[in-house]
């Protein structure tokens, strides 16, 4: 039987992984579409803790092979704020999420979407 103490022991032991990859490089790198990328970099593939702008936001925190992946927040002027766990791109483990600084959620996640128990709170 797993607890939310197994499961945030696992979600450290994963972050501390990510924090492990063996990185090439650290650089910044502006696409067609100009989204900026500026962090660490391994085998031309974002590797590690990075920042990355877009269109609608920012995500600040590691990724792996290009995709968000362990600890870190985004700021989003479409969807909201959060600021958690990401695994596969998803929010993903343990999170924060606050929608454009109403209200907010916290609680577990399971592949971008609230899952149990958690707390919702209504901003004044």
């Amino acid at each position: 039987m797993s607890t939310s103490t197994d499961n945030a022991d696992n979600q450290d032991k994963k972050h501390s992984q990510i924090n492990q990859v063996q990185c090439d490089r650290e650089g910044k790198q502006i696409h067609s579409d100009f989204s900026i990328y500026q962090g660490y970099w391994h085998n031309d593939l974002k590797n590690g803790y990075g920042k990355f702008i877009y269109t609608y936001g920012i995500y600040e925190g590691y990724m792996m092979n290009c995709i968000r992946c362990g600890k870190g927040k985004e700021i989003c002027s479409v969807n909201g704020n959060i600021q958690g766990y990401f695994d596969f791109d998803l929010y993903h483990g343990h999170g924060i999420y606050t929608w454009f600084y109403v209200a907010s959620f916290e609680g577990k996640f399971k592949n971008g979407k609230q899952d149990g128990h958690g707390f919702h709170k209504m901003d004044n």
